[in-house]
């Protein structure tokens, strides 16, 4: 634990029990045990709240879709180039340009 041989200042304060309970519930929103979320609200980090346990399922999903979106544009792109294709381009295509 080297972590602790650095801090060897004790600093002590005392609280009412609301005060105590807001604490508490802010190192909690945070993700935090009590003693590193006030390290880090001295330091001057900025502190936010965990955000939702459903928005990794969310992120995930919308990755899935992001990559099938690829696969699916990407499909007649590799058609055309690898000579299979099947789809008729609405305008002629230009060697000059590369483009349809």
């Amino acid at each position: 634990m080297v972590y602790l041989q650095n801090r060897t200042i004790k600093v002590t304060f005392c609280l009412n029990e609301a005060e105590r309970a807001h604490l508490k519930d802010q190192a909690a929103k945070a993700g935090l045990p009590v003693e590193p979320f006030l390290r880090r609200l001295v330091m001057g980090v900025e502190l936010r709240s965990r955000p939702p346990a459903e928005l990794t399922e969310i992120l995930r999903q919308l990755s899935a879709i992001g990559n099938n979106t690829n696969q699916i544009a990407a499909s007649p792109i590799r058609q055309v180039i690898f000579g299979r294709r099947t789809l008729k381009p609405s305008i002629p295509y230009s060697p000059r340009y590369g483009v349809w």
